[in-house]
């Protein structure tokens, strides 16, 4: 009967945040001493996802790629641990710069084919002309825990929002170098509020981010399609499907470039299993259930001594 319990009221808790309109993704990076994590859950419409393996040539890094059927890399890690994911936003008009050279490629893509760290991409980012028009910002992070959002800046010039000294930085789909921004975003402050509660390196696991992932992904015909999580440090890389979390997918990232140039069916990996190494089972879904009702109380508690240390 308690466990029941248990497990009902997380449920209850996740569908009260999840339950929204609209197109939107959440990216975020934490870290904590030697653990760094680069979370995001991708919403549109396509059911049609895969996740795929470059290895590397001459001219840029081997990496993962996830994104849709028709293959445009809608995030990746390369094998420096470099990341990246995108969010869409309603705006955003850049000033032209043709004295600056102008790339065949997304400028996104070939930061994340050439760029090792952060700052190896802000000086990649302005060496380049973006084009007029730039209704996106670009979430990268490092092995290092170091990350960055590229986004329009009022002045129509590419601006960097950097990870300051909280151990988090989260992006949804308002424009987060614009801090007058009137867009509210439940997904932003539930993320920010249960990675706010994560202070320590012992703290912070992979289930403790998948809560994150969990509360703030959408359902509906815009809904989450698949969620990945990043360990830049040791190239690692965990994959949920269609907003389950109760099943996992672990990939090798360097195991996987040792395989050539490949690709994955979402849908087909948890539907019929691979080599990966895949967790499934009642245990972790009920561990799961107990750590979302544990950051749930303690989100209660963060925010209550918020509000007292305003009254005070």
């Amino acid at each position: 009967m308690n466990r029941k319990i248990i497990i009902l009221i997380p449920l209850v808790f996740v569908t009260i945040f999840t339950f929204q309109s609209g197109l939107g993704c959440t990216i975020f990076t934490i870290a904590h001493g030697d653990t760094v994590y680069f979370g995001n859950n991708e919403d549109w419409s396509n059911p049609e996802t895969y996740i795929w393996f470059k290895t590397s040539t001459a001219e840029q890094y081997g990496g993962v790629y996830l994104g849709f059927d028709d293959f445009f890399p809608q995030g990746g890690m390369n094998e420096k641990g470099l990341c990246y994911d995108a969010n869409a936003l309603a705006n955003g008009v850049l000033n032209d710069h043709p004295e600056l050279p102008t790339l065949r490629k997304w400028v996104g893509i070939h930061i994340i084919e050439t760029c090792a760290n952060i700052s190896e991409t802000i000086e990649t980012a302005l060496s380049y002309n973006w084009g007029v028009s730039m209704k996106y910002q670009i979430h990268y992070a490092d092995a290092t825990g170091d990350a960055v959002v590229l986004a329009p800046g009022l002045d129509k010039e590419i601006s960097f929002t950097r990870k300051k000294n909280n151990s988090y930085l989260v992006s949804t789909n308002f424009n987060v170098n614009q801090t007058n921004h009137s867009y509210s975003c439940q997904r932003y402050e539930t993320a920010s509020n249960m990675l706010a509660i994560l202070e320590s390196e012992e703290n912070l696991t992979i289930d403790a981010v998948r809560n994150v992932l969990d509360a703030t992904h959408q359902l509906g015909t815009y809904g989450t399609k698949y969620s990945n999580l990043f360990d830049p440090v040791n190239l690692k890389i965990y994959l949920w499907y269609n907003h389950d979390f109760t099943t996992l997918i672990e990939f090798d990232l360097l195991e996987e470039l040792a395989l050539g140039d490949h690709q994955y069916k979402i849908s087909e990996l948890f539907t019929k299993g691979t080599s990966q190494g895949t967790t499934t089972s009642e245990n972790q879904s009920t561990t799961s259930s107990t750590n979302g009702f544990t950051v749930f109380m303690l989100i209660l508690v963060y925010i209550s001594l918020k509000r007292s240390k305003r009254k005070n």
